[in-house]
């Protein structure tokens, strides 16, 4: 009787360490489904007040001097990424030239990779025996790339030229007068951040414009032409004429759509820009 007792009790011991086993896994299995929980509604806040604030950003004004961040282009490439991109890239060193503006240089080639390439070849020949880095950001406008030098995106690489192509987005946004303010903000941070660097503009290239538009490409071209004029190691350069037709109009056989060159328009663009890379 008392063997028997003994393993009765025995075994009730052994089940009651079974259930606490059991119990202390469940209690861990809900602990971390508890953290995955929160973590996955963390992110999920986190992603919807980003998303709210870039839009705050962009349609509470249209401002071209006043720096905000944007991601309108999010479905081709991620904007904060490629900021993040670019400013590791910056530990490796300077370079000898930074091109600097929105999806017209961030297609062309260079690093960071872009998701869209159409002038790899042209670029590489542009840039032989030099160093550069591509800091085109596809939709940016004119306030975009401000906040870009505002956090020194630029200065990160220490060039010895910066080559500004910017505007284009800003055309249904701003009178030529507006953007021409905004890229001589830009120019003005620019300065401050590298004193010695020769800084080139490049006009608003001709393209297909939207139905309504505040300003026309020709307008801001006049605008910076007429104001950066003078302006010590700031050089304007238009290449308008060499996209258009005796008309007047753009030349299709440039561009893969209406604003963006394709590999033919990237290596006109890079023939005009050779003498200014290579002086």
């Amino acid at each position: 009787m008392a063997l028997r007792g003994w393993r009765c009790l025995r075994n009730n011991l052994s089940l009651m360490r079974y259930f606490e086993e059991i119990s202390s896994h469940l209690r861990q299995m809900i602990v971390m489904i508890a953290i995955s929980l929160m973590q996955r509604w963390i992110w999920f806040i986190w992603s919807v007040v980003t998303t709210v604030v870039v839009v705050a950003a962009e349609g509470e004004s249209s401002v071209t001097t006043k720096p905000v961040t944007q991601n309108r282009d999010h479905a081709i490439y991620d904007w904060p990424t490629r900021h993040r991109e670019v400013m590791e890239l910056s530990k490796r060193g300077p370079v000898d030239v930074v091109m600097l503006g929105d999806s017209i240089l961030h297609y062309w080639g260079g690093e960071p990779k872009a998701p869209i390439v159409r002038g790899e070849k042209s670029w590489a020949e542009l840039f032989d025996q030099k160093t550069s880095v591509n800091l085109g950001f596809g939709w940016d406008r004119v306030e975009n790339v401000l906040w870009r030098v505002q956090q020194q995106q630029v200065k990160a690489f220490q060039p010895k030229a910066v080559v500004l192509l910017i505007g284009t987005n800003n055309l249904e946004r701003n009178t030529a007068v507006e953007i021409r303010t905004g890229i001589e903000e830009i120019l003005r941070l620019l300065r401050q951040q590298l004193p010695t660097a020769e800084l080139h503009v490049m006009g608003i290239l001709p393209r297909q414009l939207p139905a309504q538009v505040k300003a026309r490409p020709e307008e801001v071209n006049r605008q910076l032409h007429e104001h950066l004029a003078g302006c010590e190691k700031v050089h304007f350069h238009d290449l308008s004429a060499l996209f258009v037709d005796q008309e007047g109009k753009w030349k299709t056989d440039l561009m893969s759509d209406g604003l963006h060159p394709n590999e033919l328009g990237y290596q006109v663009l890079g023939k005009a820009l050779k003498p200014i890379i290579h002086p």
